[in-house]
């Protein structure tokens, strides 16, 4: 899978089909996990997929998405009351990587993307 995408990486949404199998052979097939869980994290663990493999999103990650971001899973900013909470002293004691997602409001037609990835320890 990785070659055939490469640079990009496919990640595989486990609320759609959670079944170890399946989640398992997109690991192994070099596929990331895509979580919106605790429930689903620990899965992802526990098939095996390093921190760094899974992507944490969702609009309400609370103390599972802190947790993530403290082990070293990307966590994906959804909203303005997830920022303080996976910011501040989160990102300055860890690596840590997150992605901001921004709204069609919140930026001008004439700007870039409407996603950034921001780099591990660098404020957002």
């Amino acid at each position: 899978m990785g070659a055939a995408y490469a640079p990009y990486r496919a990640a595989y949404s486990y609320k759609t089909n959670y079944t170890p199998r399946i989640v398992s052979l997109v690991r192994s097939l070099g596929g990331m996990a895509e979580v919106v869980s605790g429930m689903e994290y620990a899965l992802a663990r526990r098939v095996g997929n390093a921190p760094e493999n899974i992507l944490f999103n969702g609009p309400c990650k609370g103390a599972d998405g802190i947790a993530a971001l403290l082990e070293g899973a990307c966590v994906i900013i959804d909203n303005e009351e997830e920022l303080p909470r996976c910011s501040a002293r989160h990102l300055r004691t860890r690596n840590a990587s997150v992605i901001r997602r921004c709204g069609c409001t919140s930026i001008s037609a004439a700007a870039s993307p409407r996603v950034s990835v921001c780099a591990p320890n660098r404020s957002i």
